[in-house]
């Protein structure tokens, strides 16, 4: 099984911190075989200036989705389920969008070494993503104005987002 990260993440911050992942989980060999991610775990480790910061205790929350709406150009979360098993066969990837919460918490400006671990059913080792996740003194004000429910788009995908060592980092959207 394989897991590949998005070149999306959403985030909203009030008295929580709420980061919306949407990986892909698929399989590139041809098997009757399924696998099934019995959990998903989230990690943000604080570095450079910020290093030494209490790490934050992410916990898969839920399942939902997104829904845009063209008339009042408003995106809309809608929660879907509990955090239950992810079955994966080669003709059945997915693509949940996981919802992880990290009570009491909020995010600093700087920079955040990431980590998504998918636990499977089988014995086989956890499968881990890594990323790194940059706030900006812009996107912590507009985590203030907007409040729990307002979310921002952090991206991987523009220009200047990937550092010299070839690491994807997900800065605020620009658009």
């Amino acid at each position: 099984m394989d897991v590949a990260m998005p070149h999306l993440v959403r985030v909203a911050q009030g008295k929580d911190v709420w980061l919306y992942l949407q990986p892909t989980l698929s399989t590139r060999v041809k098997t009757e075989d399924l696998e099934m991610v019995l959990n998903a775990e989230l990690r943000l480790r604080p570095t450079g200036p910020i290093a030494g910061s209490d790490e934050p205790k992410f916990f898969w929350d839920e399942t939902g989705s997104w829904t845009y709406d063209h008339e009042r150009r408003d995106l809309t979360y809608r929660r879907e389920a509990d955090p239950v098993p992810l079955i994966v066969s080669q003709d059945r990837p997915q693509q949940p969008t996981i919802l992880f919460n990290a009570i009491d918490w909020n995010l600093r400006p700087g920079r955040y070494e990431g980590s998504l671990s998918l636990h499977r059913a089988s014995k086989s080792k956890p499968l881990v993503s890594g990323f790194c996740l940059e706030i900006s003194e812009q996107a912590v004000k507009g985590f203030r104005s907007a409040g729990q429910r307002g979310h921002f788009d952090f991206r991987d995908d523009v220009p200047s987002s990937t550092t010299s060592k070839g690491r994807d980092c997900y800065r605020l959207s620009p658009v």
